[in-house]
C-alpha cells in the first residue's frame, strides 16, 4: 500500500535522519525513546512530538504548533512555496 511518494523521504532527509520502523503509536513512541528522536511521523500523516510532552500524536496539536511558529515570525508561506511541485 503506497501512502506517499519518494519525494517525502528526499525532503525529510534534507533536515534530519530517517529511521524506518513498525507503524503504530506504541512502536513509534518506543523508537523515539530508544533513539532520542525529537519529531517522528508516519507516512499516513500522524506526527509525534517529543518537545513539551513525549509522544503527542494529534492533528490539532500539530496545527497549533505550526500556528505558534507563524506567531513567532516563521515564514510558513515561503516554506510551502519551496516544496517541490508534484
Amino acid at each position: 500500500e503506497v501512502k506517499c511518494s519518494k519525494n517525502l523521504f528526499d525532503e525529510v532527509a534534507k533536515f534530519g535522519t530517517i529511521f524506518m520502523g513498525k507503524t503504530g503509536h506504541s512502536n513509534i513512541k518506543k523508537m523515539m525513546k530508544e533513539k532520542d528522536i525529537d519529531l517522528a511521523a508516519e507516512v499516513s500523516g500522524h506526527i509525534f512530538f517529543k518537545h513539551r510532552y513525549f509522544g503527542y500524536d494529534d492533528g490539532i496539536y500539530a496545527f497549533l504548533r505550526a500556528l505558534e511558529l507563524v506567531y513567532k515570525g516563521f515564514d510558513l508561506e515561503s516554506m510551502i512555496k519551496a516544496l517541490p511541485k508534484l
